[in-house]
Formats: C-alpha cells, structure tokens, sequence
C-alpha cells in the first residue's frame, strides 16, 4: 500500500509531466506555423516583382550580406533565396524577424536584399 504522501506526489509528477507535454506541443506548432509563414512572405514578394522562385534555402547568419548584430541569433532566421526573373537567375536574401517585438532593435532595420 503506498503512503497518502505517495500517491499525491505521484498525482503531482503526471500532472507536471502532462502540462509539459501540452506546452512543448504547443510551442512545437508555433515554430511549424512560424516557418509557413516565412515561406508566403517570400513567396508573395518574389511574385511581386515578377519572378519565380527556383529555391529557398534557411542559411545561418553569418553566411548573408546583413549588417551583423553582435548577437545574430536573437534577431531571427535568414534565408537565401534563388529567383529567375527575365530568364536570369538572381539572388535574394531574407531576414525574418523572432517576434513583432524586437528587443533590441536590429541595427540593420532591412528585412530585405534584393539583386536584379
């Protein structure tokens, strides 16, 4: 027979162990919608200026043309982007911002570059 303490502290451990779970479920699916919503801004602004995408790649930050922040990471994830426009291949490159709120500010404030 286990002790009144016993079954409470188990009642206890699956609760917390539960609510764990729901909350890495849940931010798991913020991270997924997060990265679609990426892709159709990317997608939105090469249809834009007319061209069509060939690939989109997530690359580190360290390997784009922006302005680097002493602490890159906190100010998102970075795409390189391969666009034909008029039958030449360009490039382009995307900085999707971590929240709406950005604390500190980047310095480099474009989310954008572009080549033509």
């Amino acid at each position: 027979m286990v002790p009144t303490y016993g079954k409470i502290s188990i009642f206890l451990f699956i609760i917390i162990i539960f609510t764990g779970v729901r909350f890495a479920k849940y931010f798991g699916q913020i991270r997924k919608h997060k990265g679609k919503m990426n892709k159709c801004e990317i997608k939105d602004k090469i249809q834009s200026i007319e061209g069509t995408i060939v690939t989109i790649q997530k690359v580190r930050s360290n390997q784009t043309p922006f302005n680097k922040p002493s602490r890159a990471k906190d100010f998102g994830d970075h795409y390189q982007i391969t666009y034909e426009l008029n039958g030449a291949q360009h490039t382009a490159w995307f900085r999707a911002y971590r929240a709406i709120v950005q604390i500190p500010k980047p310095s480099d404030a474009e989310k954008w570059i572009l080549t033509k």
